[in-house]
């Protein structure tokens, strides 16, 4: 058991602080109003009369965590000066003490039901570290652990964040980042109800970096004439070439860009790159080399069991495929406006300081320089503060690339000009502040892509991981069996980061062993799991079918009963009439005009007589066996007639 019971860094409540500014959206959809209950409360808390955009700023990351730039805090105390909270004299800002006493209890309310709303998610963090990953934390840590996840998530993507630098001593960040993307993965794949309390602070996390926009009083510029040009990596995930999760957030940016008025558009050079990549996928699966190949694209191909011919037609299909996202191809502009030239040599030397280009023939490298370099040519000069005002933009998910061309290109003249080339993660925070009605499920895409990147080995661990297995299998201390569940089956990649501690350890024989008692510990969880789902699916088959048969049956029996009542109510009045017709015949055909009964009584004797069998033979005929029977014959008729009806009119 790893025990890290003892607290390392200083509790903060940042995380409750970004659920606060989530809740205050809601109420309120302005990017700076809903700092302002924050900003308020923390001049409250504080002994300084006085008010400045720097006491405010330590104040506000003391209370509550939150780094706001000193510009971005100037214009939100202009909001603060506006709710009444602070009286200026001789241009010094000052607290009004009343105003800000009346703000105390509707924020403590808010701020009470968040708290309740975290504390019980640290403790299924807790709960969960505990029981399935044999670590212990305790509630500072967790608290830490969560910062830290959120904060390197954006710092990976070089993404400017509110959320202060965190560390705890006993874990590497990389494990930490682990832990929580599993813990954030059982939320979600369990439907737990604790995944809707990290939507909220995750979104509030989005939320909160509305402070670094060039103009956060105005998110809504529309993008004027603006063509956005997209990275080789951001397309194969945006084609879906590296499985659903990676894809979700990057189609959903597409579609939030062409809704502001954005031109999506591809460079040729890159079209080829990505042909490139499917041909290379495409002959390591034709000759079947595939023990050390490792990859996004080709692990995705591999775990989908795509044939050569199958990647082959993706790529006959590739502009195709990229003209359904509304993405046209471009030539890169020429070089004859020598004076918007850059300097390709420098570039290079840049990105080679910075990204390890692992490709064999050296293509990669000249494929970013000229993305670079034609994107600075179409924008002719001009340097833009505004992403929606820049003539062009290159769109990548390498985040070195992106930094090493900010770095690059960045001007004393221009500090806050628009970089050429931008992280996809950076833009689509930017757009979803825009547009963030526009794309309510945006947050959640971006929490499971970011997880699901949290869980996966890098590269450099795979191809580690990679060679161990051959080396086992080249001396045999491995069956072919096991090889295969080691580099093929669906769980090697979880079995190697639980192994690994999230990639923390080394990779040895007893790592590779212990990843392949996950592996098959996971598959017998997962065939008895398979196993009580059939046998579910079964009884709750047969439950319904036996509860389908009994409202069919009770159907049957009401129609039967209903038929029944309505063939005998018939046949009565078929008996009524017939007497009725038997009387009235009767009457006609007696002899009335009689000699009068002195003078002959022997033949009335014989008239009523005559009556007497008559009407006998009347009660025998309506009521004896041979009409008896033939009216309950055509009564049983009549009733399956009517029954017959019914069940059709009722079906």
């Amino acid at each position: 058991m790893h025990n890290l019971n003892r607290a390392t860094t200083s509790n903060t409540s940042t995380l409750v602080s970004l659920a606060i500014l989530k809740t205050n959206y809601e109420n309120n959809r302005d990017f700076l109003e809903i700092f302002v209950p924050i900003v308020a409360e923390a001049i409250r808390i504080s002994n300084e009369e006085i008010v400045t955009a720097g006491n405010v700023q330590k104040d506000v990351e003391q209370q509550f965590g939150l780094t706001i730039p000193q510009n971005t805090l100037k214009t939100i105390l202009i909001r603060v000066k506006k709710r009444g909270y602070l009286r200026q004299e001789n241009r010094i800002l000052y607290k009004n003490a009343e105003k800000l006493a009346d703000l105390e209890s509707s924020f403590k309310q808010v701020q009470l039901n968040v708290v309740r709303m975290y504390e019980d998610l640290i403790k299924e963090f807790l709960r969960y570290c505990d029981t399935q990953l044999d670590i212990e934390f305790n509630e500072s840590e967790a608290d830490n652990a969560f910062q830290i996840y959120l904060r390197e998530n954006e710092v990976r993507n070089y993404q400017e964040t509110v959320i202060p630098e965190r560390r705890l001593s006993k874990l590497s960040t990389r494990s930490v980042i682990y832990f929580v993307g599993m813990f954030i993965k059982h939320l979600e794949e369990t439907h737990s109800s604790h995944f809707a309390s990290w939507t909220t602070i995750s979104t509030g996390n989005m939320l909160a970096n509305s402070v670094y926009l060039a103009d956060p009083a105005q998110p809504n510029r529309r993008f004027k004439n603006t063509s956005i040009y997209f990275d080789t990596s951001f397309l194969i995930y945006a084609l879906g070439y590296a499985g659903e999760p990676r894809q979700a957030p990057c189609t959903e940016l597409l579609e939030l860009l062409y809704e502001v008025g954005a031109d999506l558009k591809v460079f040729r050079h890159t079209i080829e790159e990505i042909r490139g990549i499917l041909a290379a996928c495409e002959n390591r699966i034709a000759q079947g080399q595939l023990s050390t190949a490792y990859g996004d694209t080709l692990e995705y191909f591999i775990s989908k069991r795509y044939s050569a011919t199958d990647i082959a037609l993706l790529s006959v299909q590739l502009e195709r495929d990229l003209g359904s996202l509304r993405i046209t191809v471009e030539e890169k502009p020429d070089y004859s406006i020598h004076s918007y030239v850059i300097d390709e040599d420098g570039l290079k030397l840049s990105l080679n300081s910075r990204i390890p280009y692992r490709d064999p023939d050296g293509s990669a490298i000249y494929h970013d320089i000229d993305s670079i370099s034609a994107i600075v040519r179409l924008r002719r000069g001009k340097a833009e503060t505004f992403v929606e005002y820049s003539r062009a933009l290159f769109v990548t998910s390498n985040s070195d690339l992106a930094q090493a061309s900010k770095d690059f290109f960045l001007s004393e003249k221009h500090p806050r000009a628009v970089p050429p080339c931008v992280t996809d993660y950076d833009l689509t925070t930017k757009i979803w502040l825009k547009k963030a009605h526009s794309a309510p499920n945006l947050p959640r895409k971006r929490i499971i892509a970011d997880y699901y990147a949290a869980i996966q080995p890098d590269n450099g661990l795979l191809k580690q991981y990679y060679e161990e297995i051959e080396k086992l299998r080249e001396g045999r201390k491995i069956t072919r069996e096991d090889y295969y569940l080691l580099r093929y089956s669906l769980e090697s990649k979880a079995g190697l980061m639980e192994a690994t501690r999230g990639g923390e350890d080394a990779i040895t024989d007893v790592t590779i062993g212990e990843a392949l008692t996950y592996i098959k510990d996971n598959m017998i969880a997962e065939e008895q799991n398979r196993t009580q789902e059939i046998a579910s699916e079964r009884d709750a088959a047969r439950t319904e079918a036996e509860s389908l048969q009994a409202a069919e049956n009770e159907r049957k029996a009401r129609i039967k009963s209903r038929s029944q009542r309505w063939a005998s109510f018939v046949m009565r009045w078929v008996k009524w009439i017939v007497l009725v017709l038997l009387a009235i015949t009767t009457l006609t055909t007696f002899p009335w005009d009689l000699p009068p009964i002195e003078s002959n009584i022997l033949q009335y004797i014989l008239i009523f007589l005559q009556i007497a069998l008559l009407i006998t033979g009347i009660i025998n005929a309506m009521f004896g066996t041979p009409i008896e029977t033939y009216l309950r014959k055509a009564e049983i008729s009549l009733s399956h007639r009517i029954e017959r009806f019914l069940t059709q009119l009722s079906s």
